[in-house]
């Protein structure tokens, strides 16, 4: 110990990791530190480094720790969009590419976003669900939006972009998001709460934290589950990190959700 088991339970996808605590390791450190000081007050000498000090501090050290934070910080994106997907999200839900015929500015390309939203809300009856990302084109370097959308169906979403021509397809009934999740995040770079925007009605995923030993066994598949991931890595220090990613079988659902609207787009 200090070892901790999440469990993270998100539509029909169990995850569970065990991993060793960072915020432990941070107060041995500490309590390292304060014990080389009062070492150090008592013999009037250099005493052993703390444990957890850093040895160099070159810029090629902290550049490196700062990719490494950085790639860390991605992965934790993913994987809590790609829960957030799975918690609010199924086979009933669209998947949209929304382009421009014409290369926009930044903030006209905003708006006609907001617009869209706006008109996809009347037209859903106030219930609408989404989760959006604004990024540029690794070619042209055009903006467009990639947007996982609840409440409207294929003909509703492409009536109301006018923008240019959308791409629209239905989310698999599968359950498990994570690759979609990674790929509307790629090149991002900022923090968690900026890489993406989502409505305000979406459910988090249920979280579970309890400490746990060591990790001596693989983590077992839970009955009715079907194993799609599993991890094992052992850091430099020697602790052992585990993720194994479930899911319950995918059962047949209905057509997109959607409410009655007559047909029409609403007037802007």
């Amino acid at each position: 110990m200090p070892y901790y088991r999440r469990t993270v339970k998100a539509g029909s996808i169990v995850t569970v990791e065990v991993y060793h605590s960072i915020k432990e390791r941070r107060a041995i450190h500490e309590r390292s530190a304060e014990r080389g000081a009062a070492c150090r007050a008592k013999r009037g000498t250099q005493c052993r480094a703390p444990l957890g000090a850093s040895r160099s501090s070159g810029t090629r050290d902290g550049a490196l720790r700062r990719a490494k934070a950085g790639l860390y910080n991605a992965m934790t994106a993913e994987r809590y969009l790609g829960h957030l997907l799975a918690e609010n999200f199924d086979g009933r839900d669209l998947f949209l590419t929304l382009g421009y015929a014409k290369a926009p500015s930044p903030a006209n390309a905003k708006a006609a976003l907001s617009r869209f939203l706006r008109d996809a809300r009347k037209l859903a009856g106030g219930a609408l669900k989404y989760v959006h990302v604004t990024e540029r084109g690794e070619r042209g370097g055009r903006l467009h939006h990639h947007v996982v959308l609840g409440g409207l169906t294929m003909d509703q979403a492409a009536q109301l972009w006018t923008a240019g021509r959308p791409t629209i397809s239905p989310l698999d009934a599968s359950g498990d998001y994570t690759a979609l999740a990674r790929y509307m995040l790629k090149g991002k770079k900022t923090g968690k709460k900026t890489r993406y925007a989502r409505s305000h009605n979406l459910k988090e995923p249920h979280v579970t934290v309890t400490p746990c030993k060591r990790p001596r066994k693989p983590i077992p598949t839970r009955k009715g589950t079907v194993s799609v991931y599993y991890l094992q890595t052992a850091t430099e220090s020697g602790h052992i990190r585990q993720e194994h990613r479930m899911i319950h079988p995918p059962v047949a659902v209905g057509p997109p959700r959607s409410r009655p609207c007559g047909g029409a787009a609403p007037s802007r």
